[in-house]
């Protein structure tokens, strides 16, 4: 579902693509990029502080978190390298980001700061009660984000993934 702001003569020159590092994804990003093939394209993702709390109310040592915070962030950027190696022919208008804190809270400050016009999220599936009391990603940037959103349901980006795979054989074959 593409959600426009506001009507647009041009076409999108930055694309912020909010992943959870999951198998689905790169096929988001896979959606995200043939949308708008000649878009600048960063890939975010925000490191949860959930942890980082959890230590802290069990009275963790400040040096504890901290390491926990570095070994997360390192674990983060690791699955960020290996993740943006399938993108290669893309690699000179492709960017990485990671933040802190919560996922849709931080890709807005990630959006704003970056200039992107259009975020990409994906959606899971969850029951009506756990979007209304827990919310979502989705919902988050929707609401308080000032970009065009393109929101991927899950199911999509399940039903896309063969396709996509089928697709990359063959370019290889």
């Amino acid at each position: 579902v593409l959600v426009v702001r506001a009507m647009r003569s041009q076409r999108y020159a930055r694309v912020l693509v909010a992943v959870d590092l999951s198998p689905a994804s790169e096929t988001l990003v896979r959606v995200a990029a043939q949308l708008e093939p000649r878009a600048d394209l960063e890939i975010f993702n925000a490191l949860s502080t959930l942890g980082e709390a959890r230590l802290r109310s069990a009275e963790a040592t400040e040096a504890a978190v901290r390491a926990y915070r570095e070994r997360c962030l390192q674990q983060a950027q690791d699955r960020m390298v290996a993740f943006s190696s399938s993108f290669d022919a893309r690699r000179n208008r492709f960017l990485t980001t990671i933040g802190r804190g919560d996922p849709g809270v931080q890709a807005i400050v990630q959006q704003e700061r970056s200039g992107a016009d259009l975020v990409v999220v994906g959606k899971r599936t969850a029951s009506a009660w756990q979007d209304f009391f827990l919310g979502s990603v989705a919902h988050r940037v929707l609401s308080w984000g000032s970009s065009d959103v393109l929101v991927v349901p899950q199911a999509h980006v399940e039903a896309t993934a063969p396709i996509a795979l089928q697709r990359i054989r063959g370019a290889h074959a």
